[in-house]
């Protein structure tokens, strides 16, 4: 690599952006991204992985640069014309300028300068490899294989940070001097940190918005440094199960260890990759660090989960669950949902700093990848607005907007339970939902005319507006229902009672708590709603404890489970109207970790004289 070019990042385009103004895309060094942050955003957030990959990459420089260490920094920082009007940034990149050249012989950013050897050739950098050799049928981008023409400097380095992010998991090829490589092979990769994870993004009117709706405020804690700020760079043969001390070194932790190596020209056709560093206790640590991560609490309380954000089959943003890192469900449930940003940004509405009435929009992205997680198969994202930010800042509007997200979830598991009800043997029957651009325009009315109410609005005012908002729900609900091929007397019949078996749903939304829903639950509260469910299980047994058997002939006592903010045994819940499961389909099934509403209104894709599928399967040899 001796004479090797060098290409600065901090003055040399390579981040696309657009400015306010209008005057197009164009592309921008670091220096300028930040310092003109006021003036435009970046072109590709909201559409593709790579925006998401600069955001965060901006984000860390900006944290380690001036990034507010507490409330009243954050907000002076709001305040100000520029993201930079103490000229911190510009003193930190002049600081670390030599870290940022993307050839530097010794220190190449992002990358592993011990590295000698390529061994992947310029279409392998296309982000679109990440699908494998298969991706070639459907991407134009990757037809010339071999002949793939060499990247130019700002393109390879945002396909170098897009790799970083996103690699797919499984056997990589083993680094040399790797004491776990086998036969010149890894094992058990994981797949790149942006990759397996929800992400949601807090979209500002520019990018200085953006980056500090997206920043809570947080001193640097002891220890934490971005890779760029440690003496030396990642070595080429040790993987390392790393302990993240802060954001700082979690955003920019070698997830692979790349090398490019260029050309005299400065395009890249060769490159070298190699697993990388990981993380110890994965969940524990983005859960905690991560201000874009969304994800839940996992039912046994030891870790997170990923939430179910998006739609199943037509892949759209379930817009009703976003707002759930705000509140915790009606029914007490301890597991919450997480989004440090979306916390942040209502946290700043609540102090004043955001207008009531300036839209909450984000957007929400998951890649997708196989079994295995060795191809990567899709990319669901979608953009959400929530409504004027106030609506989700003041309580008695935010406790309508936490009570219309359950209900409609409980409303649309009803209309799929109509559905297949009505028409057993119609394959989509359960996969029926109402027009996803009428549910956001009901949505964007419901939340206007909750900005438009006073201050302090009767509860009278806010049950009528959730009654109208389910009557709405349930008459799109109805219109779905009529897309299904009902035919003859008998069908009609039968969508008519789907009809009734839906109108029931408007009732639910007449029941609107008097009482705040808590915005966080604390360990106190946890073991409090503990303590209750165990009461509960005690006096409903008797006094008895658990496992001493019920009746005089003893035996095993029925689980309690919580559902549409009660509390049965899974046996009472089986001769629920709402179950159309069995009960040991419905034990087997929670087991698996299904929710457990979902547990109980989703039927099992069973036609009459067809084998049972895995649930039930599963269910009846537990029973």
């Amino acid at each position: 690599m001796t004479g090797a070019p060098s290409y600065d990042l901090l003055s040399r385009p390579w981040i696309p952006v657009y400015t306010t103004g209008g005057e197009g895309e164009r592309e921008v060094g670091l220096r300028e991204a930040l310092q003109s942050a006021h003036r435009h955003n970046l072109a590709r957030l909201g559409l593709s992985g790579e925006g998401l990959v600069l955001l965060r990459l901006l984000l860390a420089v900006y944290e380690a640069a001036a990034g507010p260490v507490d409330d009243d920094g954050w907000d002076a920082a709001w305040r100000a014309p520029t993201l930079d009007p103490h000229g911190r940034i510009a003193d930190y990149l002049d600081r670390w300028a030599n870290r940022f050249d993307l050839y530097d012989p010794d220190r190449p950013f992002a990358q592993c300068a011990h590295l000698a050897e390529p061994n992947r050739g310029a279409v392998e950098l296309h982000p679109a490899w990440l699908g494998g050799q298969g991706a070639a049928w459907f991407h134009p981008g990757l037809y010339r294989g071999a002949d793939h023409p060499p990247w130019e400097p700002g393109e390879a380095a945002r396909n170098l940070l897009v790799r970083m992010a996103y690699d797919t998991g499984g056997i990589k090829p083993a680094a040399p001097g790797d004491p776990a490589g086998k036969g010149n092979k890894v094992y058990g990769s994981r797949i790149g940190p942006l990759g397996a994870t929800v992400r949601l993004v807090v979209l500002g009117a520019t990018l200085k918005d953006t980056l500090l709706l997206n920043l809570p405020p947080a001193p640097r804690a002891p220890g934490d440094a971005p890779e760029w700020e440690r003496d030396e760079g990642p070595p080429a043969g040790i993987r390392v199960d790393r302990v993240p001390a802060g954001r700082l070194e979690l955003a920019t932790m070698p997830a692979r260890r790349l090398r490019l190596f260029p050309d005299r020209d400065g395009r890249v056709a060769r490159w070298a990759w190699h697993d990388g560093d990981r993380v110890a206790g994965y969940w524990n640590h983005y859960h905690r660090l991560d201000p874009t991560l969304l994800c839940r609490d996992s039912r046994d309380g030891q870790g997170t989960a990923d939430p179910d954000a998006f739609d199943p089959y037509g892949h759209q943003p379930r817009w009703w669950l976003l707002t759930r890192p705000l509140h915790v469900p009606p029914a007490a449930d301890p597991r919450r949902w997480h989004s440090g940003a979306l916390v942040h940004a209502v946290g700043a509405a609540r102090r004043g700093l955001l207008p009531a009435d300036l839209p909450l929009r984000v957007w929400v992205s998951q890649a997708v990848y196989n079994t295995h997680g060795s191809v990567a198969v899709g990319d669901h994202n979608g953009r959400v607005d929530l409504g004027p930010v106030g609506v989700h800042a003041a309580e008695p509007t935010a406790r309508v907007v936490a009570f219309l997200d359950h209900q409609t979830a409980a409303t649309l598991r009803g209309l799929a339970v109509a559905a297949a009800e009505a028409l057993p043997h119609v394959t989509l029957g359960d996969r029926l939902t109402p027009d996803a651009y009428a549910l956001e325009r009901l949505w964007s009315d419901t939340t206007r005319r909750l900005a438009a109410l006073d201050t302090d609005p009767s509860h009278e005012e806010l049950a009528g507006v959730c009654l109208d908002y389910g009557r709405r729900l349930v008459g799109l609900c109805a219109q779905a229902l009529d897309r299904l091929p009902f035919g003859g007397s008998s069908g009609m019949l039968m969508r008519a009672k789907a009809g009734v078996a839906l109108e029931r749903y408007v009732a639910y939304f007449t029941d609107l708590p008097t009482k705040p829903y808590p915005r966080k639950v604390t360990p106190v509260q946890a073991r409090a709603f503990a303590a209750a469910a165990a009461g509960a299980r005690a006096r409903r047994s008797g006094g008895r404890k658990p496992g001493s058997g019920r009746g005089a002939g003893g035996g095993r006592p029925s689980p309690m489970l919580v559902a549409f903010g009660e509390e049965k045994t899974q046996a009472q819940w089986a001769r629920d109207e709402r179950c159309v499961v069995s009960v040991s389909a419905l034990r087997s099934r929670l087991i698996n970790g299904w929710d457990p509403e979902a547990a109980l209104t989703t039927p099992g894709r069973r036609a009459p004289g067809a084998a049972p599928d895995d649930t039930e399967r599963e269910g009846e040899e537990s029973s």
